[in-house]
């Protein structure tokens, strides 16, 4: 499951489940969660104006890294989590 908190400039918060189609551009960012109340999978967009900043989880990847191997996890602005 990918959890996502976003914190509002109003000094506000907020939490979605299982965030899926997560984008990340220059005026917004875009998704697809789990209502909680709803029972319902919906979609979302915030402006960034009103966005203080946010936390993704994401599960972290193993990555080969020359000789060793790293433990990493890294958010591109795109990307698909989940179904």
């Amino acid at each position: 499951m990918t959890d996502l908190i976003i914190w509002f400039q109003s000094g506000s918060t907020s939490k979605f489940e299982n965030v899926t189609k997560f984008k990340n551009n220059d005026n917004e960012i875009l998704f697809f969660y789990d209502g909680v109340a709803t029972g319902k999978h919906c979609n979302a967009t915030f402006e960034k104006r009103n966005v203080s900043g946010f936390a993704l989880s994401v599960e972290a990847a193993t990555v080969k890294n020359g000789d060793n191997n790293a433990l990493r996890s890294t958010i591109p602005n795109s990307f698909e989590l989940g179904s």
